[in-house]
């Protein structure tokens, strides 16, 4: 008998999740979430590992949302999420599309090394991570983990307010000092 699940944090993440995320698809992935919700499903184990859907788990607890909805499944039917006062054709509509594809496109960066380590060279061939996925997720990872600052010399309140929003939303971790 399977575990019942009602909060989000009883979901158990992934310890080897070949996906380490980039900081800018986190920050997609939490602009989008605020704006429309949780609308793409993860994929669980029967013992509620996250199998997909790890990102989506970390940003879900981080902006308070809590309850959870499983649905047990055997792979033999599609499942489709219908998303309630969602028309199609809608200026609405075309940005949820266009927003849960950029964030997917932001988000990966495959962990390469691991993926050959647990599961084979041949299994990383058989999905494309080829020689140049891993050189460009091994760069991509690499420059994630690089650390930059920046000054900026702002006199007006407001300006560096606006500064300092515009960029938290695209994902830079941002403090101001006084000087």
């Amino acid at each position: 008998m399977k575990n019942k699940i009602n909060k989000i944090t009883d979901l158990k993440p992934d310890e080897s999740n070949y996906n380490k995320h980039t900081q800018y698809g986190m920050s997609l992935l939490e602009k989008s979430m605020r704006k429309d919700g949780f609308v793409e499903a993860g994929l669980i184990s029967e013992d509620n590992v996250i199998c997909s859907g790890n990102a989506r788990q970390e940003t879900a607890v981080n902006i308070g949302m809590e309850d959870v909805q499983i649905i047990d499944i055997d792979g033999t039917k599609p499942i489709y999420l219908r998303k309630k006062g969602l028309k199609s054709g809608t200026k609405e509509f075309k940005e949820l599309a266009l927003q849960l594809n950029a964030v997917g496109k932001a988000n990966v960066v495959f962990d390469a090394e691991l993926i050959e380590a647990e599961l084979g060279e041949a299994v990383c061939e058989e999905w494309g991570i080829s020689e140049k996925v891993k050189e460009q997720t091994k760069d991509k990872s690499d420059s994630i983990q690089q650390r930059f600052a920046i000054e900026v010399d702002l006199e007006n309140e407001e300006e560096q307010e606006k500064l300092f929003n515009k960029l938290q939303n695209q994902g830079y971790k941002c403090r101001i000092l006084t000087l």
